[in-house]
């Protein structure tokens, strides 16, 4: 319901600055389909020509692909399994790759419960209170980093309500799942942000990186 604007859009919406970091593989069906390997991977599986040309691409975004690609990616990512564990924070990650817009997508999950388990015998134990601990994304440190930067109260980020003890959890477990000699660089554009400039080397090719847990271990520091 989120990916699609409540199945209003088979198509990423953004101007056309926007759409071009994607290099014409930006979202395209139901679930909003991203980026040129994902393309591939599906090309492989529906046996259908949708990378070769943008016209092709553009496939993705009508009937039946727009339905195949939803469904091929989740089957893809295995989300019925973590459905079933209804780990709606792990789902979130695995479909956006970082928290954008978490508080509608779970707006949507309450009204489907709502609606879905009002006459049901079953599943009375589902809840819609989420706690990052318990996800599976608590064992990623990628997964850990961006609960962090999205909850962060200093970064504007889309549709996530701030808060100080979310972005520390998501720092916190970063740092706890990384050693001091970790030399993971760059998640999220972080090497852009103003806030950590003073963290920046530029490589011997000149780009501009900063270490994922220095950024962490900053934030932690200046949030605490």
């Amino acid at each position: 319901i989120h990916e699609s604007g409540s199945f209003k859009y088979n198509v990423e919406q953004g101007n056309a600055a926007y759409l071009a970091k994607y290099d014409g593989w930006h979202g395209r069906g139901l679930i909003q389909l991203t980026l040129k390997e994902n393309y591939e991977a599906f090309e492989k599986v529906v046996g259908e020509d949708v990378t070769s040309t943008s016209e092709n691409r553009d496939k993705v975004s009508k009937s039946p692909y727009a339905v195949y690609s939803a469904g091929w990616f989740w089957s893809n990512r295995n989300l019925n399994a973590l459905s079933s564990d209804n780990d709606f924070i792990y789902i979130t990650y695995k479909v956006n790759g970082r928290f954008n817009n978490i508080d509608d997508r779970l707006k949507n999950i309450k009204k489907g419960f709502e609606v879905l388990y009002e006459d049901c015998k079953n599943n009375k134990d589902k809840k819609t209170e989420y706690d990052f601990t318990k996800s599976k994304g608590y064992d990623e440190k990628k997964c850990s980093f961006a609960w962090g930067l999205w909850h962060d109260p200093i970064f504007t980020k889309d549709g996530c309500e701030k808060s100080k003890e979310k972005a520390i959890e998501g720092y916190q477990r970063y740092v706890d799942l990384t050693q001091s000699n970790d030399t993971t660089t760059n998640y999220y554009g972080i090497a852009k942000y103003k806030h950590f400039e003073d963290l920046v080397v530029t490589d011997k090719k000149g780009v501009k990186k900063i270490k994922v847990r220095d950024a962490a271990l900053q934030r932690l520091k200046e949030l605490k």
